[in-house]
């Protein structure tokens, strides 16, 4: 992928900040046996969540998953370009992918995502509302990805109090310096051949609502009683 030179900067500051969270805050997980029994069981997996949380999640991913070959997918246009450079810079394997869209490049690309996860082993971290919402909505492309590699959907979850939120579509949450994030991670949800989709979507979307408040009670929880 080009990257502009603006879009570089970009995603130099998005680097940087998801580092110094890192560095700076603490962190605490809950269902990390989730992920370890589906890794054990020979599986790849689909890390779901919606798109306002990518930015909280990437201190766990940076401390937890980077000795796991893990895809980050995001938008194959201008809008990927800081996203791409920011996920090389963090050692993930961006993938640059326009689901909502019919062509035959596109149709390629997923092909070679497909291979990727079923055939190698890549773990994928995908938002299935985004690149652009409607927020809190699953889109067809994660369970058809799912059901296509047999790997089983995993929703995950994260709260921190000390966030900057953009004010758009999807709540970006950026974490400030020395935050504290609670991480929660769902059970795997496996999609059967020929599922219906719509069934499936809504399961996986209950799934997500679930675990991003099971990370907030979390996060109070150890809070009130002092545990970090």
């Amino acid at each position: 992928m080009n990257i502009s030179w603006r879009n570089k900067l970009n995603g130099e500051g998005l680097y940087l900040i998801s580092k110094i969270a890192q560095k700076t805050g603490t962190l605490s997980y809950t269902g990390w046996e989730n992920f370890e029994a589906v890794r054990e069981a020979g599986h790849p997996l689909l890390w779901g969540t919606w798109h306002g949380q990518s930015m909280l999640l990437m201190p766990f991913f940076l401390k937890k998953l980077t000795p796991y070959r893990t895809i980050i997918m995001m938008p194959d246009d201008w809008r990927g370009e800081s996203l791409y450079y920011w996920t090389k810079k963090n050692n993930f394997h961006p993938q640059p992918m326009n689901l909502e869209d019919k062509g035959m490049d596109t149709a390629r690309k997923f092909a070679e995502l497909v291979k990727l996860v079923k055939e190698k082993g890549y773990h994928n971290y995908i938002s299935p509302d985004g690149p652009h919402g409607p927020s809190h909505v699953v889109k067809p492309g994660l369970i058809y990805l799912a059901e296509k590699t047999g790997a089983p959907i995993v929703p995950i979850g994260a709260y921190a109090r000390n966030v900057y939120e953009v004010k758009r579509w999807d709540a970006y949450a950026m974490p400030l310096p020395f935050a504290h994030i609670e991480v929660a991670i769902g059970q795997p949800i496996y999609v059967p051949r020929k599922a219906n989709r719509q069934e499936m979507s809504e399961k996986v979307a209950s799934a997500i609502h679930h675990i991003l408040a099971q990370a907030k009670a979390n996060f109070y929880l150890k809070y009130e009683t002092g545990q970090w």
